[in-house]
C-alpha cells in the first residue's frame, strides 16, 4: 500500500484470508471469479510490500551510488514488483471486474463493458511494454511513473478506466453491488483530490480494503 511495507503485507494477509473465505462460501459457479478478487488484491498488495522493501534499501546507498539512478531503476526486484503492481492496477482490474459481474448477471451490456475494459487493458499493456514504468518513494508514498499516448488527456484516461472498473457495478440490478460501486467511486474521487500524485497507489489500497465487501455479497447473494 501507499504508506509502508508492513501495511501492505498486513493487507495482503487479510485479503488472502477474505478471498479464501469468499471462495469457500460460493454456491453458484457464476460467483467464483468475483469471489476470487480479494486474492488478486492480496497479490497486488504483496507486490507493493516487496517494492517498499526494495526501494527503501536502495535509498540507503551512498551518494556516489545514487548518482547512477538508472542502475538503481534496473534492480530486478524493483522492476519486477513495479510491473507486477501495475499489471493488476492497469491491466487486470478494467477487465476482471466487469467480467466477474457479467458472469453473475449475464447482462449483454456488461459483456460489452468487459470488451471495452479489454481495450483499456490492452492500451495500458502496450504502453508498459513500449515505454516502460518506474516507481519511487516520494514524501513517504510510492509514485508510479508510466507513459501512455493519452498522457496529455490524463483525466479522460482516468474516466475511461473507471467506466469498466467502477461503472460496471451500477449496471447490476442489486443494491449491494450498487453500494460497492458508490463507495469505490467515492474513494477514487477522494484519492484523486487529496493524493493526486500518488493516486495509483492510494486508490488501489482503498479498493483493496473495499474488496472486503465481496465476502458479504457472496454470502448473501451466491
Amino acid at each position: 500500500m501507499c504508506f509502508c511495507a508492513g501495511a501492505s503485507f498486513t493487507a495482503s494477509i487479510i485479503l488472502s484470508l477474505i478471498g479464501i473465505m469468499s471462495l469457500s462460501q460460493v454456491r453458484k459457479r457464476s460467483y467464483y471469479l468475483f469471489a476470487a478478487t480479494p486474492l488478486f488484491f492480496a497479490l497486488q498488495q504483496a507486490a507493493e510490500g516487496v517494492l517498499w522493501v526494495a526501494l527503501t534499501k536502495s535509498s540507503t546507498l551512498t551518494a556516489r551510488a545514487l548518482a547512477y539512478v538508472s542502475l538503481i531503476d534496473e534492480h530486478p526486484s524493483i522492476k519486477l514488483m513495479t510491473y507486477t503492481f501495475l499489471f493488476f492496477a492497469l491491466i487486470i482490474w478494467p477487465l476482471v471486474i466487469p467480467l466477474s459481474l457479467a458472469l453473475i448477471s449475464r447482462q449483454k451490456l456488461l459483456y460489452q463493458l468487459t470488451a471495452f475494459g479489454a481495450i483499456i487493458s490492452t492500451l495500458f499493456a502496450t504502453s508498459l511494454l513500449w515505454y516502460g514504468a518506474q516507481a519511487a518513494i516520494v514524501e513517504d508514498h510510492i509514485v508510479y511513473s508510466f507513459f501512455t499516448p493519452m498522457a496529455s488527456m490524463q483525466w479522460l484516461l482516468v474516466l475511461l478506466y473507471m467506466l469498466p472498473a467502477v461503472g460496471s457495478f451500477f449496471l447490476m440490478r442489486d443494491k449491494l453491488f450498487y453500494l460497492m460501486g458508490t463507495v469505490l467511486f467515492a474513494s477514487a474521487a477522494l484519492s484523486a483530490f487529496v493524493w493526486t500524485v500518488w493516486f495509483t497507489s492510494v486508490w488501489c489500497f482503498f479498493a483493496a480494503l473495499l474488496s472486503v465487501g465481496v465476502y458479504f455479497v457472496v454470502v448473501k447473494r451466491s
